[in-house]
């Protein structure tokens, strides 16, 4: 008899009894061979894990946003509001992958300015990474992508070819990483293939090798239930990835119902009870716990429970709750969303302190969610856990004031930034240091450095013109020279020969440099300069001690305390003044020991001292043929000589010679305040931009650079350092124009230091005052970012939007009437047609059906056709008005309108929720006077271009006979329902009807007025109002 089924795992029964032998991340397998983690399946085993102390901190903070955040109809939390210092990633959900090519791409062009206004958030907080999420929940939905991550796990060149261009993307858009987030691997309800599970891994191990070749980072997303958890081979993965984003809020929803193992129970998705079991299943995989980030949620799971009455976790419900008016989802609320519910409805949300989970219910509705309540318990059980930190989905679904983020910041003990952090040089005016160079003596048989000056012998003894040349530990390959840099130089000399009865006193007001003993039949000669040019400051900090009994000076000398540091003990002294024998070994033994003089120096000014001394004995030139362990007396480029230990028993115990130089690090420099550059390179942007402000390029920006500013010399000061999509012209004088464009966006975000930020605004003020006093800061910033298009279009198009139309907006920032592009096109005068349709009557918005509309097109039939003239009814049916849809009916977060109401440079659409305090209509999107004027070109034979058409006119007499001709039976349906026989009436129909709603939109009554004129071919403002129009836009200031 055939088997029919098998045990999931083989307690004992023999492999040909059980589905696999062992199961699945480890899990147990209980005595009846079933997988699981509880006690029925494991008895009183545990799984062993490290913990930590609740404060142990939480290395990373990561954010998701969402790339369709912008498209809700309300509650759009923008990237300008992501509090700064909270986050040290945030991952864009979602770019996605062409099936057919595998290369990445954006998932809309719309999401090209998102990731351009995540980026300005690195400019604020440099420490900011910003990785791009791909795939998502809904990539393994049925259609083209459903197995678009298995095709590529499953070949090599696939792989080469994501890789590739996944690498390109990010450099691209300057994203710092690739969060991959393949969620359903190997799960055949979710499109995948047995053999994901196997491939999986090796495709994350060359992604892994190929990221860290261009230095960027690796992390993927695991779900939190063991259901599709057990498909993923965490040992193998773990090596190929960054950390792990475990998505622990989503363990309930409406999928429960229907599941014989969970059923339509009320349960919070973010259960904390349920999160310790999904973090058993890692710890039994033996994974780091710092590569485990914790998930949390920013919105609540919400049902429509089966009893008011009955509201605990456990009760049951019917369905997923009431779609929210912001999410747009059943089931879905956000927790901006559930705030405003809250309020409304007076509830008092329930805490379940050890689910960590928060619940408000109202009437028949439930919600689950996290607050700031919730956060810390998840937060503690993060830390006490040793995870690598928290993830929240998504920082889109955050109030306007961020309450949430900053609820997040507060538990997790990340501090939020007033104002963004330091980015490069950022300053006003910095302290910089200048060096003092110290005179010093050149290696052996080397010149001074380029520049400085050799000193000349200023002493009694010289012989005309000498310098300052010393021998000591050169043997006879040339000298050291005593060189100074260029300046107040000082005087020098060797003082005092006395025909070989030598002196080694240096002058009053003088220092000892140098030493030597060659010619001297007692003492040695000193080599001694003034000290009065900074380039002797650091020697008049110090002083040699007792000689030539320099071992009864036990430390550094008496005569000055604060000399009290000993920076070098040598037996020749600063060169060739050598100290008494101290003892001596056999003839030939090489063994003795010469006392040490001490060099102490004052060191209580670390901005003014010789510091880092080290002895070297194998830097310069040494004598041609010397043994290897001749002792080379030079000092490094960077550092001073200030002694010579010719005696040392690395140089001349050795049988060589030489000696060996003790070199110092001269630390002295004049603190001078200077102004940082790039302000001299804001005045002189400003400069040229107002001397001409005017745009070569005023439209909708579309290529890419980066924005510098440039000293005299050509380098580089980064200003803005960043793709902002603006084209540079090739005209080299409205290169300006582009570096306003990053000003004003400095300016606007508020990127730089407090310091840095007033100084630029008194720049810019100085520049736009006499011209454009509207423009100036702080004021214009407050009125720019409270205006609805800042946050729909971006800081970056808005910065490009003034500079390129100063006129424009410094009017519109005043106030002024004067421009008036927002409330009706053209008056009484300026309009054709006004008689036959009351603009006014476009704005009623009382609850009505739109009557029927005839259209009557006057036909005339070609000069070769003799039909005359007649006049045809088409009659478009009646429709729903705006006050007829239901509240949660799709077209209401659909109604189109300008992207920028009243920015009247800006003429590009956008879809919004529909407002309650504008004027808007319902309108067809084919307009019925397009028929009407199909007809009448046809029946003339022309074309809309004014061509004659090849295939001749219509008669007019098909036209009329078409009225009543009725269709051949069996006509095909028509939307709606609509049952219409005759040709006219079913055209007609699908254009919409009240039965025929899919080809309507709401529109802004203005631009249907417009559309209304240039449907009938008719100007929607009069040509003579043209020349007007123009000028008031151009100086709308000027205007009368």
């Amino acid at each position: 008899m055939a088997l029919d089924r098998k045990s999931e795992c083989n307690p004992g029964f023999g492999p040909e009894w059980a589905s696999r032998d062992k199961c699945p991340l480890n899990v147990c397998c209980s005595k009846y061979g079933f997988c699981g983690t509880t006690k029925d399946f494991c008895g009183n085993k545990t799984v062993p894990h490290k913990t930590c102390s609740k404060t142990n901190g939480n290395a990373r903070i990561i954010g998701y946003y969402e790339s369709w955040a912008s498209s809700r109809p309300c509650n759009v939390f923008w990237p300008e509001q992501i509090p700064i210092g909270l986050y040290t990633h945030i991952n864009f959900a979602f770019a996605t992958i062409n099936p057919t090519t595998f290369k990445v791409e954006p998932d809309s062009e719309n999401d090209v300015g998102i990731y351009k206004r995540l980026m300005l958030l690195k400019k604020k907080d440099p420490g900011l990474k910003v990785f791009v999420a791909i795939g998502g929940w809904t990539f393994n939905d049925p259609g083209p992508t459903a197995t678009t991550f298995s095709d590529i796990a499953a070949s090599v060149p696939r792989q080469k070819t994501f890789i590739e261009s996944l690498i390109s993307f990010m450099s691209t858009y300057e994203f710092d990483g690739v969060d991959l987030d393949w969620e359903y691997p190997a799960a055949d309800d979710r499109s995948g293939r047995e053999v994901d599970f196997s491939n999986f891994p090796k495709f994350m191990d060359r992604l892994k090798s190929s990221m860290d070749s261009a230095s960027k980072g690796v992390s993927i997303t695991l779900p939190a239930s063991y259901w599709y958890l057990q498909h993923f081979d965490l040992k193998a993965l773990a090596k190929s990835v960054s950390w792990f984003n475990v998505m622990s809020y989503d363990l309930h929803g409406t999928w429960d119902k229907g599941n014989k193992w969970t059923g339509a129970f009320l349960n919070t998705h973010t259960n904390l009870t349920e999160i310790d079991l999904a973090m058993d299943l890692i710890w039994r995989n033996d994974i780091n716990p710092n590569q485990v980030v914790l998930g949390l949620g920013f919105y609540g799971r919400s049902f429509s429970v089966s009893s008011p009455s009955c509201i605990e976790p456990g009760c049951t419900y019917e369905s997923g709750g009431m779609k929210g008016k912001c999410s747009r989802e059943v089931g879905i609320l956000l927790n901006s969303e559930i705030d405003d519910l809250v309020k409304a409805n007076g509830v008092k949300p329930k805490l379940y302190e050890k689910d960590a989970s928060k619940v408000a219910s109202w009437g028949n509705q439930w919600v689950a969610y996290d607050d700031e309540e919730t956060f810390k318990l998840k937060s503690e059980y993060a830390q006490s856990s040793c995870l690598g930190g928290l993830m929240v989905w998504a920082i889109s679904h955050d109030t306007k004031d961020a309450k949430y983020n900053k609820a997040l910041a507060k538990v997790a003990n990340r501090k939020i930034l007033a104002l963004p952090v330091r980015y490069g040089s950022d300053d006003p005016y910095e302290f910089v240091d200048f060096p003092n160079e110290q005179c010093k003596w050149t290696n052996c048989n080397e010149n001074c450095p380029s520049g400085w000056v050799l000193m000349k012998r200023e002493d009694d003894g010289k012989r005309g013109t000498e310098y300052m040349f010393d021998e000591s530990g050169c043997g006879g390959t040339g000298v050291h020279r005593f060189c100074c840099p260029p300046g107040n130089l000082p005087t020098c000399g060797w003082y005092t020969h006395h025909n070989g009865k030598c002196d080694n006193t240096c002058p009053s007001g003088t220092v000892e440099v140098g030493s030597n003993e060659k010619y001297c039949r007692q003492k040695y000669q000193a080599a001694c300069c003034t000290t009065g040019s900074k380039s002797m400051k650091l020697y008049t900090k110090c002083e040699w001690g007792q000689y030539p009994l320099c071992n009864y000076q036990g430390g550094c000398p008496g005569t000055d305390s604060a000399k009290d540091t000993l920076l070098a003990s040598s037996s020749s002294g600063s060169g060739g003044g050598s100290c008494n024998m101290w003892k001596l070994g056999p003839p030939g033994s090489h063994v003795f020991e010469v006392q040490a003089r001490k060099f102490c120096c004052d060191t209580g000014d670390q901005k003014a001292t010789f510091s880092d001394c080290e002895w070297y004995n194998n830097i310069g030139f040494g004598p041609k043929g010397a043994s290897e362990g001749w002792c080379r007396s030079g000092c490094p480029n960077d550092r001073v000589r200030v002694a010579i230990d010719s005696w040392s028993q690395d140089c001349f115990g050795k049988g060589s010679g030489g000696g060996k130089a003790r070199c110092c690090i001269p630390s002295y420099s004049d603190r001078v305040e200077v102004e940082n550059p790039k302000l001299d390179g804001y005045r002189s942007t400003m400069k040229s931009y107002t001397d001409d402000p005017t745009c070569a390029n005023p439209g909708p920006i579309l290529g890419r650079r980066n924005l510098d500013f440039k000293q005299d010399n050509g380098s580089a000061i980064p200003v803005f350092d960043l793709d902002t999509s603006l084209e540079l012209t090739k005209r080299a004088d409205k290169i300006d124009v582009t570096r306003t464009e990053s000003l004003l966006l400095i300016l606007i975000t508020k990127v730089g230091t407090s310091a840095m930020l007033e100084e630029t605004e008194r720049i810019w003020n100085d520049y736009m005052r006499d011209k454009f006093s509207h423009l100036t800061f702080p004021s214009f910033r407050s009125y720019v970012t409270n205006l609805p298009e800042y946050g729909s279009e971006g800081p970056i198009q808005i910065s490009h939007a003034v500079v390129c139309n100063p006129h424009y907006w410094n009017t519109r920032a005043s106030g002024s009437k004067t421009l008036n592009c927002v409330d009706g096109i053209c008056t009484t005068e300026s309009c054709y047609g006004i008689e036959e349709r009351n603009p006014r009557a476009l704005f009623d918005l009382e609850r009505r059906i739109r009557p029927a509309r005839d259209y009557r097109p006057t036909l005339t039939g070609a000069a070769a056709n003799t039909g005359g003239q007649i006049t045809i009814r088409i009659t478009l049916p009646r429709y729903n008005g705006i006050e007829d849809l239901s509240d949660d009916d799709a077209m209401n977060d659909e109604a189109v309108d300008f992207a920028g109401r009243g920015d009247c440079t800006n003429a590009q659409m956008a879809h919004f929720s529909l407002p309650s305090d504008q004027r808007y209509q319902m309108e067809h999107i084919f307009d019925g006077n397009v028929m009407g004027r199909f007809m009448a070109d046809a029946a003339a034979g022309n074309l809309r271009s004014g061509a004659v058409a090849r295939s001749g006119p219509v008669s007019i007499s098909f036209f009329r006979a078409a009225q009543t001709m009725p269709l051949l039976p069996n006509a095909p349906p028509l939307p709606g329902g609509a049952n219409y026989i005759r040709l006219y009436d079913r055209v007609m129909e699908t254009l919409g009807s009240d039965t025929n709603t899919a080809n309507f939109v709401i529109t802004h009554a203005d631009i249907n007025f417009v559309k209304t004129y240039l449907m009938q071919g008719q100007d929607p403002i009069a040509r003579t109002r043209f020349p007007t129009l123009a000028s008031d836009f151009a100086h709308p200031d000027q205007s009368q």
